[in-house]
């Protein structure tokens, strides 16, 4: 063997033992990193893990606190990914992509915090063995990114979907496990229902709501274990590209009860507005009651609602109370608002006086914000 071939086996040698050596260095010394954006923690410290070739998210008392410092360095004009991580020897034929599972558990985690159009999931197999088959580990990549990037929100094998452009329901052999699943949810807490669509699928009137269609029929199917008194109704609609039929379009949680009723002093806030208008000029009593509010929330969570009368199509009602409760939270952040926001649009479906009346149908037309 000439010279010349042995120095460049030499140095073959050399160089895959030093990228080797940083590799092993890297993933296990200091645990796997993404992007400065990333959320990820090393195993030690981890709010939220996963057991080897499991899917159910497992929390420590950090998560908490982890979770409230990662909502509040997104913007409101991002979408927080979860992409779910899973390992070449978790990869088999009974767990085909442990990834979206994963990625599907944590965003449970969130769904209470954030708004679901604010939240996208992936998954990405790592080309590595798991970091243990007998310890938990974390197997996440959490990161904030622009809230129309085209990232598909990826699910498990649904047990409950709908045909293109109709709101019939059709259920799988595994729907009772299903729906069973969700449990009975604590006593404080209401089964949000939200009904998904997609922008191709409005009709031309524009005067149909078929996500609030599809809510309604998915809320039929759980009256047996969730009674309709303890159910709020959502319609989410999407801009994204119409799945391949029939496709998953309902999303289930259990959320904390919106007040039956205005709670004293400064506990809630309400806001009024001209019939199709979404945005007023705040008056000086107003915006003494807007001080009062923020001062008196800080530090606790918010939940902030867009109400309408009766007047107008359902959809145009929906779009309107999220703008009206999209106005009042920003207006809560302009004052230096310190609290956890969450918002919803409610429509005409709680209202607080009769709309047959111009006095009652005034009354309706509101956001308002609540402190829990």
């Amino acid at each position: 063997m000439s010279a010349w071939i042995r120095w460049i086996l030499v140095i073959s040698v050399l160089y895959f033992g030093a990228v080797s050596y940083w590799y092993v260095f890297h993933h296990k010394a200091y645990g796997h990193r993404g992007s400065a954006a990333t959320a990820s923690r090393g195993a030690a410290a981890a709010p939220i893990t996963f057991d080897f070739r499991a899917a159910s998210a497992k929390t420590t008392q950090a998560f908490a606190q982890f979770q409230q410092q990662l909502i509040q360095s997104g913007k409101p004009e991002d979408a927080l990914l979860i992409t779910g991580l899973y390992f070449t020897d978790e990869d088999n034929q009974q767990l085909p992509n442990l990834g979206e599972l994963r990625a599907q558990a944590a965003a449970q985690q969130f769904q209470t915090m954030l708004p679901l159009e604010r939240i996208k999931t992936s998954s990405r197999l790592e080309l590595r063995r798991a970091p243990s088959q007998t310890k938990d580990f974390e197997a996440l990549d959490l990161r904030w990114v622009a809230l129309n990037a085209p990232v598909p929100m990826i699910a498990p094998p649904e047990p409950l979907v709908f045909a293109s452009g109709t709101a019939i329901a059709a259920t799988g052999s595994d729907f009772d496990a299903f729906k069973a699943a969700f449990g009975p949810g604590a006593d404080t807490q209401q089964f949000e229902i939200t009904g998904v669509w997609y922008q191709s699928e409005v009709d031309g009137a524009g005067t149909r709501d078929l996500g609030l269609e599809r809510a309604k029929a998915a809320q039929a199917l759980f009256t047996d274990v969730v009674a309709p008194a303890r159910t709020q109704l959502r319609s989410l609609l999407l801009r994204d590209a119409l799945p391949a039929s029939p496709f998953a379009a309902a999303r289930f949680r259990w959320i904390d009860a919106l007040p039956a009723q205005t709670a004293p002093g400064n506990q809630q806030l309400s806001l009024y507005f001209a019939t199709g208008r979404s945005k007023t000029t705040l008056s000086a009593p107003e915006v003494a009651q807007l001080q009062a509010f923020v001062s008196a929330a800080k530090g606790k969570r918010v939940i902030v609602t867009g109400h309408t009368d009766t007047t107008g199509s359902s959809l145009n009602n929906r779009r309107l109370a999220d703008d009206r409760a999209q106005f009042l939270a920003a207006a809560l952040r302009s004052a230096g608002i310190q609290a956890e926001l969450a918002q919803a649009s409610i429509a005409s479906e709680a209202p607080r006086a009769s709309n047959n009346t111009i006095d009652g149908r005034k009354q309706n037309r509101r956001a308002e914000a609540s402190i829990q």
